[in-house]
């Protein structure tokens, strides 16, 4: 009974799981509903109402409190040993290195510039 007086004191499912911190939630299945709720909310996911856009927006702004980066929100909830995988995961990706980016932005840059900028054709004088 205890956790239903605590949701209804939230004023719902949703805000109890929102506002409650993993100390008092004590479940691995409230976790999991919260970083896919923080997931959603940070996605602003369409697949929310994908037929009433405004409906989705009146949502998202009632929960707006609660949205957090993307980045933050897919480690919420995770068990030591999650969390230590999908590190691990992460830094075995190959960095890419930081001379290739700057390259490559560089060309971006100088073809930007070169479309910006108008042709200079010369005429070639006519052999006769």
């Amino acid at each position: 009974m205890r956790t239903l007086d605590l949701i209804d004191e939230a004023y719902g499912f949703d805000f109890y799981i929102l506002k409650t911190p993993k100390e008092d939630l004590c479940s691995k299945f409230g976790m999991d509903l919260k970083r896919g709720m923080l997931l959603r909310l940070a996605r602003q996911d369409p697949q929310l109402h994908p037929d009433d856009p405004e409906r989705r927006a009146a949502i998202y702004d009632k929960y707006k409190e609660f949205v957090i980066p993307e980045a933050e929100a897919e480690w919420v909830g995770l068990t030591l040993d999650e969390a230590v995988e999908k590190q691990r995961l992460l830094e075995e990706k190959d960095p890419v290195p930081l001379f290739k980016v700057y390259v490559e932005e560089l060309v971006e840059q100088l073809q930007q510039q070169a479309l910006s900028e108008p042709a200079v054709v010369q005429k070639r004088a006519n052999r006769t």
